[in-house]
C-alpha cells in the first residue's frame, strides 16, 4: 500500500515511493508530508476537491470503463466559534471513497491492472478484518494490518459519528459482489461509537 498526496500536482516521478503514515504527538494518526490547504468559501472547496479527483488514479477494466484504481481519503479540517462562546471548536469530516472489489476471474485483468486489482482486493479485506473485529467487540482490533484501516482509526473508532453509503450495480453478471458489499455494509452497521 503506499499513500499519495492528491492536492499536489506530481512532476514525473515524485510520488513513486508514497507517504509515511504515524500517531503524533497528540496521539492522532496522520500521514507525514500531506499538504494542507486553507479554504474560506464552498467554491474554494469545491475546485479544491475538484482538482484532486481528477488526479486520482482511474483505468478502464472488463468490469468499468473508468474503474478506480484506489481509494480516496479526504479529510476536511473545521475551526470555528460557537455565537456564545469564545472559544474555538475544531472538528474533522473524513470523507472517503473506496475503490470497488473486482473479482479477479471476471476482470481479465494483466500487468499493472492485475497488481491493482489485488492490492486493492487485499485491502478491502483488511478493512473488512477490521470492521468485523468491531462489530464484535473484539480485544484486539487490527488497525495496524492496513494503512486504509490505520488512517482510518478515528472514524471507525472514535467518539464521532458515521454515515456510510454503497454503491452495488443491477447487473446480475456482478450479483456476487454486490451481496460481498451489502455484507459489508450490515456488518458496519453494528460497529457502535464509544
Amino acid at each position: 500500500e503506499s499513500i499519495y498526496d492528491l492536492m499536489t500536482p506530481s512532476k514525473k516521478g515524485d510520488n513513486t515511493k508514497g507517504l509515511e503514515i504515524r500517531k503524533n504527538k497528540k496521539g492522532r494518526v496522520e500521514v507525514v508530508g500531506l499538504t494542507k490547504v486553507p479554504v474560506a468559501t464552498p467554491s474554494e472547496l469545491h475546485e479544491l476537491t475538484r482538482s484532486a479527483a481528477n488526479r486520482a488514479t482511474r483505468a478502464s477494466t472488463d468490469m468499468n470503463a473508468r474503474s478506480s484504481r484506489s481509494h480516496t481519503v479526504f479529510q476536511l479540517h473545521i475551526n470555528g466559534k460557537h455565537a456564545d462562546a469564545k472559544e474555538t471548536v475544531e472538528s474533522m469530516l473524513t470523507l472517503v471513497d473506496l475503490a470497488g472489489s473486482e473479482r479477479l476471474s471476471k476482470t481479465n485483468d494483466k500487468g499493472d491492472r492485475l497488481a491493482e486489482a489485488k492490492s486493492i482486493n487485499t485491502s478491502l479485506s483488511l478493512l473488512g478484518n477490521t470492521v468485523r473485529a468491531l462489530a464484535e467487540k473484539s480485544k484486539h482490533v487490527p488497525y495496524r494490518n492496513s494503512k486504509l484501516t490505520y488512517l482510518l482509526h478515528a472514524a471507525l473508532s472514535g467518539t464521532g459519528k458515521t454515515a456510510v453509503m454503497v454503491n452495488i450495480t443491477p447487473d446480475p453478471y456482478s450479483l456476487g459482489e454486490s451481496l460481498c458489499t451489502l455484507r459489508f455494509a450490515d456488518k458496519l452497521k453494528d460497529v457502535t461509537s464509544k
